[in-house]
């Protein structure tokens, strides 16, 4: 019987750390989850600032084939 209780009591012992551990996994997990939702946001405003870059880009490369145009129908006429 003694054993019996004794073998009972470490496992209360053991069940009570097992959920000690799991509340610091839940926690440690919660964290990451928060770190990654930031993340995304910041991935989310940095893919709008490389396609705010990229028309930027486009309009540039537009204007420069406009000035050349414009310069080589200057030259015909000269």
């Amino acid at each position: 019987m003694d054993e019996l209780l004794q073998s009972m009591t470490e496992l209360m012992k053991e069940t009570r750390e097992l959920r000690k551990e799991m509340k610091e996994i839940r926690s440690e997990q919660k964290q990451y989850f928060e770190e990654i939702g930031e993340i995304k946001k910041e991935n989310i405003e940095l893919r709008k600032k490389v396609n705010e870059l990229e028309n930027k880009l486009e309009k540039m490369g537009e204007i420069e084939q406009k000035i050349e145009k414009i310069e080589k129908d200057r030259r015909r006429e000269e």
